[in-house]
Protein backbone atom coordinates (compact mmCIF):
# COMPACT_ATOMS: atom_id res chain seq x y z
CA UNK A 1 0.00 0.00 0.00
CA UNK A 2 1.15 3.53 -0.76
CA UNK A 3 0.43 6.42 1.60
CA UNK A 4 0.24 10.13 0.86
CA UNK A 5 -0.13 12.08 4.10
CA UNK A 6 -0.38 15.70 5.09
CA UNK A 7 2.20 16.31 7.80
CA UNK A 8 -0.65 17.20 10.18
CA UNK A 9 -1.58 13.50 10.17
CA UNK A 10 1.66 12.44 11.85
CA UNK A 11 1.58 15.35 14.31
CA UNK A 12 -1.89 14.67 15.67
CA UNK A 13 -2.40 13.48 19.23
CA UNK A 14 -5.69 13.63 21.13
CA UNK A 15 -5.58 15.88 24.22
CA UNK A 16 -8.68 14.27 25.77
CA UNK A 17 -9.79 15.97 28.97
CA UNK A 18 -8.07 19.26 28.15
CA UNK A 19 -9.84 19.60 24.78
CA UNK A 20 -11.91 22.82 24.61
CA UNK A 21 -14.48 21.27 22.23
CA UNK A 22 -14.84 17.54 22.80
CA UNK A 23 -15.73 15.36 19.82
CA UNK A 24 -17.76 13.21 22.27
CA UNK A 25 -20.82 15.45 22.04
CA UNK A 26 -22.60 18.15 20.10
CA UNK A 27 -23.19 15.98 17.03
CA UNK A 28 -24.29 12.51 15.99
CA UNK A 29 -21.90 9.64 16.73
CA UNK A 30 -22.50 6.85 14.23
CA UNK A 31 -21.78 3.35 15.47
CA UNK A 32 -20.93 0.41 13.20
CA UNK A 33 -22.98 -2.81 13.28
CA UNK A 34 -20.21 -4.97 14.73
CA UNK A 35 -19.57 -2.63 17.66
CA UNK A 36 -23.29 -2.13 18.27
CA UNK A 37 -23.75 -5.89 18.66
CA UNK A 38 -20.79 -6.02 21.05
CA UNK A 39 -22.16 -3.19 23.20
CA UNK A 40 -25.64 -4.76 23.24
CA UNK A 41 -24.17 -8.05 24.45
CA UNK A 42 -22.35 -6.28 27.30
CA UNK A 43 -25.53 -4.39 28.24
CA UNK A 44 -27.56 -7.62 28.28
CA UNK A 45 -24.84 -9.27 30.38
CA UNK A 46 -25.37 -6.60 33.04
CA UNK A 47 -22.27 -4.46 32.49
CA UNK A 48 -23.14 -1.24 34.36
CA UNK A 49 -21.03 0.84 31.99
CA UNK A 50 -23.58 0.15 29.23
CA UNK A 51 -26.73 0.53 31.34
CA UNK A 52 -27.45 4.01 29.95
CA UNK A 53 -26.44 3.14 26.40
CA UNK A 54 -28.86 2.96 23.46
CA UNK A 55 -28.99 3.86 19.76
CA UNK A 56 -31.48 5.94 17.80
CA UNK A 57 -33.22 4.76 14.63
CA UNK A 58 -30.37 6.09 12.49
CA UNK A 59 -27.78 3.91 14.21
CA UNK A 60 -26.26 6.74 16.25
CA UNK A 61 -25.42 6.62 19.94
CA UNK A 62 -28.24 8.22 21.92
CA UNK A 63 -26.71 11.26 23.60
CA UNK A 64 -27.42 12.35 27.15
CA UNK A 65 -28.21 15.98 26.58
CA UNK A 66 -25.49 16.94 24.15
CA UNK A 67 -22.84 14.42 25.26
CA UNK A 68 -21.95 10.78 24.76
CA UNK A 69 -23.08 8.59 27.71
CA UNK A 70 -19.55 7.18 27.96
CA UNK A 71 -17.88 10.58 28.45
CA UNK A 72 -16.36 11.08 31.90
CA UNK A 73 -16.61 14.33 33.86
CA UNK A 74 -12.95 15.02 33.18
CA UNK A 75 -13.38 14.64 29.40
CA UNK A 76 -12.10 11.11 28.77
CA UNK A 77 -13.86 7.94 27.62
CA UNK A 78 -15.11 5.29 30.06
CA UNK A 79 -14.92 2.61 27.38
CA UNK A 80 -11.22 3.29 26.85
CA UNK A 81 -10.63 3.47 30.60
CA UNK A 82 -12.20 0.03 31.15
CA UNK A 83 -11.58 -1.90 27.93
CA UNK A 84 -8.99 0.01 25.90
CA UNK A 85 -9.23 1.68 22.48
CA UNK A 86 -9.91 -1.66 20.77
CA UNK A 87 -13.49 -1.51 22.08
CA UNK A 88 -14.29 1.84 20.47
CA UNK A 89 -16.61 2.05 17.46
CA UNK A 90 -14.98 2.87 14.12
CA UNK A 91 -16.10 6.51 14.29
CA UNK A 92 -14.32 7.08 17.60
CA UNK A 93 -11.23 5.10 16.59
CA UNK A 94 -10.73 7.11 13.42
CA UNK A 95 -11.83 10.71 14.12
CA UNK A 96 -10.42 13.26 13.38
CA UNK A 97 -8.36 11.25 10.92
CA UNK A 98 -9.52 11.07 7.29
CA UNK A 99 -8.52 8.29 4.93
CA UNK A 100 -9.45 8.26 1.23
CA UNK A 101 -8.31 5.23 -0.74
CA UNK A 102 -7.84 5.38 -4.51
CA UNK A 103 -6.62 2.09 -5.96
CA UNK A 104 -3.53 1.23 -3.94
CA UNK A 105 -3.01 4.79 -2.61
CA UNK A 106 -4.28 5.78 0.84
CA UNK A 107 -4.47 9.56 1.32
CA UNK A 108 -4.51 10.60 4.97
CA UNK A 109 -5.07 13.79 6.92
CA UNK A 110 -6.98 15.11 9.95
CA UNK A 111 -10.02 17.41 10.15
CA UNK A 112 -10.08 21.05 11.29
CA UNK A 113 -13.29 20.38 13.25
CA UNK A 114 -10.86 19.15 15.93
CA UNK A 115 -9.36 22.05 17.97
CA UNK A 116 -5.87 20.49 17.88
CA UNK A 117 -5.96 20.42 14.07
CA UNK A 118 -7.45 23.91 13.84
CA UNK A 119 -4.39 25.12 15.74
CA UNK A 120 -2.16 23.51 13.10
CA UNK A 121 -4.02 25.60 10.53
CA UNK A 122 -3.57 28.79 12.53
CA UNK A 123 0.12 28.14 13.18
CA UNK A 124 0.72 29.38 9.62
CA UNK A 125 3.41 26.75 9.05
CA UNK A 126 3.52 25.70 5.40
CA UNK A 127 1.84 22.34 4.84
CA UNK A 128 4.11 19.53 3.71
CA UNK A 129 3.32 16.06 2.38
CA UNK A 130 4.84 12.71 3.31
CA UNK A 131 4.96 9.62 1.08
CA UNK A 132 5.38 6.09 2.43
CA UNK A 133 4.82 2.46 1.45
CA UNK A 134 4.28 -0.82 3.29
CA UNK A 135 3.73 -4.48 2.41
CA UNK A 136 -0.09 -4.45 2.62
CA UNK A 137 -1.70 -5.62 -0.59
CA UNK A 138 -4.98 -3.74 -0.39
CA UNK A 139 -6.65 -2.14 -3.37
CA UNK A 140 -9.89 -0.28 -3.97
CA UNK A 141 -11.64 0.21 -7.27
CA UNK A 142 -10.38 3.38 -8.91
CA UNK A 143 -10.61 5.25 -12.21
CA UNK A 144 -6.93 6.06 -12.55
CA UNK A 145 -7.50 8.61 -15.32
CA UNK A 146 -9.70 10.65 -12.94
CA UNK A 147 -7.35 10.13 -10.00
CA UNK A 148 -4.16 10.94 -11.91
CA UNK A 149 -5.70 13.96 -13.64
CA UNK A 150 -7.02 15.47 -10.43
CA UNK A 151 -3.78 14.62 -8.62
CA UNK A 152 -1.79 16.57 -11.22
CA UNK A 153 -4.20 19.50 -10.82
CA UNK A 154 -3.89 19.32 -7.04
CA UNK A 155 -0.10 19.49 -7.27
CA UNK A 156 -0.44 22.58 -9.44
CA UNK A 157 -2.79 24.21 -6.90
CA UNK A 158 -0.43 23.52 -3.99
CA UNK A 159 2.41 25.05 -6.01
CA UNK A 160 0.24 28.04 -7.00
CA UNK A 161 -0.66 28.78 -3.38
CA UNK A 162 2.74 28.11 -1.80
CA UNK A 163 5.28 29.14 -4.45
CA UNK A 164 3.67 32.02 -6.34
CA UNK A 165 3.13 34.64 -3.68
CA UNK A 166 4.19 37.32 -6.14
CA UNK A 167 0.54 37.20 -7.20
CA UNK A 168 -2.11 38.55 -4.79
CA UNK A 169 -3.95 35.93 -2.75
CA UNK A 170 -7.35 36.89 -4.18
CA UNK A 171 -5.98 36.36 -7.69
CA UNK A 172 -4.52 32.95 -6.81
CA UNK A 173 -7.82 31.90 -5.25
CA UNK A 174 -9.72 32.95 -8.37
CA UNK A 175 -7.34 30.86 -10.49
CA UNK A 176 -7.83 27.95 -8.10
CA UNK A 177 -11.62 28.11 -8.44
CA UNK A 178 -11.44 28.64 -12.18
CA UNK A 179 -9.29 25.54 -12.65
CA UNK A 180 -11.69 23.50 -10.50
CA UNK A 181 -14.62 24.75 -12.57
CA UNK A 182 -12.95 23.84 -15.87
CA UNK A 183 -12.01 20.39 -14.55
CA UNK A 184 -15.60 19.93 -13.43
CA UNK A 185 -16.87 20.73 -16.92
CA UNK A 186 -14.59 18.08 -18.40
CA UNK A 187 -15.65 15.57 -15.76
CA UNK A 188 -19.39 16.18 -16.07
CA UNK A 189 -19.18 16.23 -19.86
CA UNK A 190 -17.46 12.86 -20.01
CA UNK A 191 -14.40 14.46 -21.65
CA UNK A 192 -11.93 14.12 -18.77
CA UNK A 193 -8.62 12.87 -20.20
CA UNK A 194 -5.03 13.30 -19.03
CA UNK A 195 -4.23 15.12 -22.28
CA UNK A 196 -6.96 17.71 -21.68
CA UNK A 197 -5.91 18.15 -18.07
CA UNK A 198 -2.30 18.71 -19.17
CA UNK A 199 -3.48 21.29 -21.72
CA UNK A 200 -5.38 23.13 -18.99
CA UNK A 201 -2.41 23.06 -16.62
CA UNK A 202 -0.15 24.39 -19.37
CA UNK A 203 -2.50 27.38 -19.76
CA UNK A 204 -2.61 27.97 -16.00
CA UNK A 205 1.15 27.67 -15.83
CA UNK A 206 1.70 30.52 -18.27
CA UNK A 207 3.01 33.58 -16.42
CA UNK A 208 1.38 36.04 -18.80
CA UNK A 209 -2.00 34.35 -18.32
CA UNK A 210 -1.62 34.39 -14.53
CA UNK A 211 -0.68 38.05 -14.45
CA UNK A 212 -3.59 38.99 -16.72
CA UNK A 213 -6.20 37.13 -14.67
CA UNK A 214 -4.87 38.42 -11.34
CA UNK A 215 -4.88 42.00 -12.61
CA UNK A 216 -8.49 41.77 -13.80
CA UNK A 217 -9.90 40.16 -10.68
CA UNK A 218 -8.12 42.56 -8.35
CA UNK A 219 -10.27 45.33 -9.74
CA UNK A 220 -13.43 43.25 -9.39
CA UNK A 221 -12.56 42.40 -5.78
CA UNK A 222 -12.68 46.10 -4.89
CA UNK A 223 -16.42 46.20 -5.63
CA UNK A 224 -17.77 45.78 -2.12
CA UNK A 225 -21.39 46.09 -3.25
CA UNK A 226 -21.13 42.97 -5.42
CA UNK A 227 -19.33 41.22 -2.58
CA UNK A 228 -22.04 42.18 -0.09
CA UNK A 229 -24.85 41.01 -2.37
CA UNK A 230 -23.05 37.74 -3.16
CA UNK A 231 -22.58 36.91 0.53
CA UNK A 232 -26.21 37.69 1.37
CA UNK A 233 -27.53 35.64 -1.57
CA UNK A 234 -25.30 32.68 -0.71
CA UNK A 235 -26.57 32.43 2.84
CA UNK A 236 -30.17 33.02 1.83
CA UNK A 237 -29.83 29.89 -0.30
CA UNK A 238 -28.20 27.94 2.53
CA UNK A 239 -30.65 29.04 5.21
CA UNK A 240 -33.56 27.93 3.04
CA UNK A 241 -32.20 24.39 3.15
CA UNK A 242 -30.74 24.28 6.67
CA UNK A 243 -32.62 24.90 9.89
CA UNK A 244 -29.28 25.47 11.58
CA UNK A 245 -25.85 25.73 9.96
CA UNK A 246 -23.70 26.00 13.08
CA UNK A 247 -24.51 26.17 16.79
CA UNK A 248 -27.61 28.13 17.76
CA UNK A 249 -25.77 31.20 19.03
CA UNK A 250 -23.65 31.52 15.87
CA UNK A 251 -26.66 30.81 13.67
CA UNK A 252 -28.64 33.61 15.32
CA UNK A 253 -25.75 36.09 15.21
CA UNK A 254 -25.12 35.44 11.54
CA UNK A 255 -28.78 35.84 10.57
CA UNK A 256 -28.98 39.14 12.45
CA UNK A 257 -25.80 40.46 10.83
CA UNK A 258 -26.93 39.49 7.32
CA UNK A 259 -30.27 41.24 7.90
CA UNK A 260 -28.38 44.28 9.14
CA UNK A 261 -26.06 44.58 6.12
CA UNK A 262 -28.99 43.93 3.78
CA UNK A 263 -30.74 47.01 5.17
CA UNK A 264 -27.61 49.11 5.62
CA UNK A 265 -24.88 48.32 3.04
CA UNK A 266 -22.52 50.91 4.54
CA UNK A 267 -22.11 48.71 7.64
CA UNK A 268 -20.63 45.92 5.53
CA UNK A 269 -18.38 48.34 3.65
CA UNK A 270 -17.00 49.68 6.94
CA UNK A 271 -16.68 46.32 8.68
CA UNK A 272 -15.05 44.46 5.82
CA UNK A 273 -12.78 47.39 5.00
CA UNK A 274 -11.41 47.30 8.54
CA UNK A 275 -11.40 43.49 8.89
CA UNK A 276 -9.49 43.01 5.62
CA UNK A 277 -6.39 44.37 7.39
CA UNK A 278 -6.61 41.41 9.78
CA UNK A 279 -7.00 39.06 6.82
CA UNK A 280 -3.92 40.48 5.16
CA UNK A 281 -1.88 39.40 8.17
CA UNK A 282 -3.09 35.77 7.88
CA UNK A 283 -2.70 34.91 4.21
CA UNK A 284 -0.78 31.74 5.03
CA UNK A 285 -3.81 30.49 6.99
CA UNK A 286 -6.05 30.83 3.92
CA UNK A 287 -3.47 29.20 1.66
CA UNK A 288 -3.24 26.25 4.04
CA UNK A 289 -7.02 26.10 4.39
CA UNK A 290 -7.53 25.49 0.68
CA UNK A 291 -4.62 23.07 0.45
CA UNK A 292 -6.24 21.09 3.27
CA UNK A 293 -9.70 21.25 1.67
CA UNK A 294 -8.60 20.24 -1.79
CA UNK A 295 -6.38 17.46 -0.52
CA UNK A 296 -9.59 15.89 0.80
CA UNK A 297 -12.24 17.11 -1.64
CA UNK A 298 -10.84 17.86 -5.10
CA UNK A 299 -11.20 14.27 -6.32
CA UNK A 300 -14.83 13.13 -6.91
CA UNK A 301 -16.18 11.39 -3.82
CA UNK A 302 -17.64 7.90 -3.54
CA UNK A 303 -20.93 9.19 -4.99
CA UNK A 304 -19.04 10.77 -7.93
CA UNK A 305 -20.05 14.22 -6.67
CA UNK A 306 -17.74 17.23 -6.73
CA UNK A 307 -18.19 19.36 -3.58
CA UNK A 308 -15.22 21.74 -3.86
CA UNK A 309 -17.57 24.76 -3.70
CA UNK A 310 -18.33 23.89 -0.08
CA UNK A 311 -14.78 24.88 0.87
CA UNK A 312 -15.66 28.45 -0.15
CA UNK A 313 -18.96 28.30 1.75
CA UNK A 314 -17.22 27.12 4.90
CA UNK A 315 -14.50 29.78 4.77
CA UNK A 316 -17.07 32.51 4.08
CA UNK A 317 -19.00 31.39 7.16
CA UNK A 318 -15.83 31.31 9.26
CA UNK A 319 -14.79 34.76 8.08
CA UNK A 320 -18.22 36.30 8.68
CA UNK A 321 -18.28 34.97 12.24
CA UNK A 322 -14.70 36.13 12.76
CA UNK A 323 -15.63 39.59 11.47
CA UNK A 324 -18.67 39.74 13.77
CA UNK A 325 -16.53 38.75 16.77
CA UNK A 326 -13.77 41.18 15.81
CA UNK A 327 -16.32 44.00 15.50
CA UNK A 328 -18.06 43.19 18.78
CA UNK A 329 -14.95 42.71 20.91
CA UNK A 330 -12.52 45.02 19.07
CA UNK A 331 -10.12 42.10 18.74
CA UNK A 332 -9.84 38.52 17.51
CA UNK A 333 -7.25 36.33 19.17
CA UNK A 334 -6.06 32.88 18.10
CA UNK A 335 -8.29 31.05 20.61
CA UNK A 336 -11.41 32.87 19.41
CA UNK A 337 -10.50 32.22 15.77
CA UNK A 338 -9.83 28.55 16.50
CA UNK A 339 -13.18 28.11 18.23
CA UNK A 340 -15.03 29.69 15.30
CA UNK A 341 -13.26 27.40 12.82
CA UNK A 342 -14.06 24.32 14.91
CA UNK A 343 -17.73 25.21 15.39
CA UNK A 344 -18.37 25.90 11.71
CA UNK A 345 -16.35 22.90 10.51
CA UNK A 346 -18.17 20.59 12.92
CA UNK A 347 -21.45 21.34 11.17
CA UNK A 348 -20.33 21.69 7.58
CA UNK A 349 -17.86 18.79 7.41
CA UNK A 350 -19.81 16.23 9.43
CA UNK A 351 -22.16 14.87 6.75
CA UNK A 352 -21.17 14.11 3.16
CA UNK A 353 -24.83 13.64 2.26
CA UNK A 354 -25.77 17.03 3.69
CA UNK A 355 -22.88 18.70 1.89
CA UNK A 356 -23.96 17.16 -1.39
CA UNK A 357 -27.43 18.68 -0.83
CA UNK A 358 -25.94 22.09 0.03
CA UNK A 359 -23.64 21.90 -2.98
CA UNK A 360 -26.53 21.08 -5.30
CA UNK A 361 -28.60 23.90 -3.80
CA UNK A 362 -26.00 26.62 -4.37
CA UNK A 363 -25.36 25.40 -7.93
CA UNK A 364 -29.08 25.55 -8.71
CA UNK A 365 -29.39 29.04 -7.21
CA UNK A 366 -26.81 31.16 -8.99
CA UNK A 367 -23.46 29.88 -7.72
CA UNK A 368 -22.46 27.40 -10.41
CA UNK A 369 -20.15 29.95 -12.04
CA UNK A 370 -17.14 30.89 -9.98
CA UNK A 371 -17.35 34.72 -10.04
CA UNK A 372 -20.21 35.10 -7.48
CA UNK A 373 -18.72 32.30 -5.38
CA UNK A 374 -15.26 33.90 -5.43
CA UNK A 375 -16.75 37.24 -4.37
CA UNK A 376 -17.83 35.51 -1.14
CA UNK A 377 -14.20 34.95 -0.15
CA UNK A 378 -13.72 37.48 2.65
CA UNK A 379 -9.93 37.36 2.70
Amino acid sequence: MKYLMMDWFGKFKCIGGTCPATCCGGWRIAIDDKTREKYNELKEAGDELFSGYSCDEGGNIQLLGEKCPFLTEDGWCNIVNKYGEEMLCNTCKIYPRVSNVYGDVNECTVKISCPVVAEYLLSEEEIAFIYAEDDKEEQKECDYVIYDGYSHARCYLVDLLQEHRQYPLTGRLFLMLDLNYKLEQLYKGGQFTLEKVDTLLALFGDAQYLEGVCSQVQELNKNLEIKRKSVIELFQVLFRGDAMLADRKMDSELRMYLQCIERKPEIFYRDYGAFSKFCGEHERVYENYFIYQYFIHIIPNHNKVLTWRMAVVELCYIQLMAMITWKKEKKLDTIQYRDIIVSVAKRLEHSDKKNEQRNRSIIENGFEDIAPLWMCLLV
